[in-house]
């Protein structure tokens, strides 16, 4: 199993529909992930292990509105939020660099909830055994 907490940099207004609203600019977003891990052999060079995934999302963004009162012409900010739960699939490799240190590559869908999206991750693992 992969456990995993996500936090997203966000620019601009958020995608329409029900999970992230209209009314605001997502300002940040969070996401708890546990994916379960196959690894595969296709055949591949030595060195690369790459991996089927599977598992459960539980994102909450946060947004925030401007509003204005009345006929003061004051704004306030107001900050909300609107989680939700969505299954995760994917494909990902390690590729051995090294003793201690992977290379890896992760292309990961949410989907079946209300915040479908595409996320592709890279990085190094360093190993402490």
């Amino acid at each position: 199993m992969s456990p995993e907490f996500n936090f997203f940099f966000v620019r601009g207004e958020g995608p329409t529909g029900d999970f992230i609203r209209n009314a605001g600019s997502v300002s940040e977003f969070y996401a708890l992930n546990a994916d379960f891990h196959r690894w595969v052999n296709f055949g591949q060079p030595e060195g690369l292990k790459p991996y089927l995934l599977v598992g459960v999302n539980y994102a909450f963004p946060v947004y925030v509105t401007e509003n204005t009162v009345g006929t003061t012409g004051r704004k306030f900010l107001i900050r909300d939020t609107n989680s939700g739960a969505s299954l995760n699939v994917g494909i990902g490799g390690h590729y051995v660099l090294g003793r201690r240190i992977n290379a890896y590559a992760e292309l990961k869908a949410m989907i079946l909830g209300d915040a479908d999206q595409l996320i592709s991750t890279v990085g190094l693992l360093y190993s402490l055994q």
